[in-house]
């Protein structure tokens, strides 16, 4: 359950939310280009920090393992605002 809610969830968040963030930027542009070169590396990156996460001996307090992934899940759609702000 650990497994299904600290690292499936959050790595289907991610798809959803970097998607269509990728296929709604205007036509040529860098903020959408950028999201389909990096953001699967940093999906993986977060997916794999998260799995860690889970895989800890001793295992977290679940409050702490929860703070932990959504501070950690929260960090590809931060980069990607901020991108496209400084981009646009």
């Amino acid at each position: 359950m650990r497994m299904l809610l600290c690292v499936l969830l959050p790595l289907l968040l991610q798809l959803a939310f970097g998607v269509p963030f990728a296929l709604a930027s205007p036509g040529g542009s860098f903020v959408g280009l950028w999201v389909m070169l990096v953001g699967p590396f940093l999906i993986a990156i977060t997916t794999f920090v998260n799995w860690l996460g889970v895989r800890r001996q001793p295992p977290l307090w679940w409050a702490a393992l929860a703070l932990r992934t959504i501070l950690v899940t929260l960090v590809f759609p931060v980069v990607c605002g901020v991108f496209a702000a400084s981009v646009s």
